[in-house]
């Protein structure tokens, strides 16, 4: 299945996306939150974006748990628990899509395709 281009035209594996169904102070400067993956996210993933609104968030995925086990990655339709570290962590609330990049910076394409 191809998937349309990400946001700016990037390719759709570097593309990340997650909609967030609840979330939680994980300590300072980072959150826990309960995630369904809308695109193919990896450890490691950095989102900027909220979709639909503006807020100002800088978050890393800095990791990923599928029913209770430590994962490298979320592909799309799947559920997860996900710790976030950055800023604009608490300002996410349940219905938010979260967009981003997978590519770690000055980095090539991470050479994985959304599932589908």
């Amino acid at each position: 299945m191809t998937s349309a281009p990400g946001p700016a035209g990037a390719p759709p594996e570097e593309c990340a996306e997650l909609l967030v169904h609840e979330v939680e102070r994980a300590g300072p400067g980072a959150v826990e939150a309960v995630v369904r993956c809308l695109r193919w996210t990896a450890s490691g993933a950095r989102f900027t974006r909220v979709r639909g609104r503006e807020a100002a968030v800088d978050l890393r995925v800095a990791r990923i748990l599928v029913y209770g086990r430590e994962a490298p990655s979320l592909d799309p339709v799947c559920s997860g628990k996900v710790l976030l570290r950055g800023t604009g962590g608490t300002s996410l609330a349940p219905g938010d899509a979260i967009t981003g990049s997978n590519r770690p910076p000055g980095h090539g394409s991470m050479g994985h395709r959304e599932a589908g």
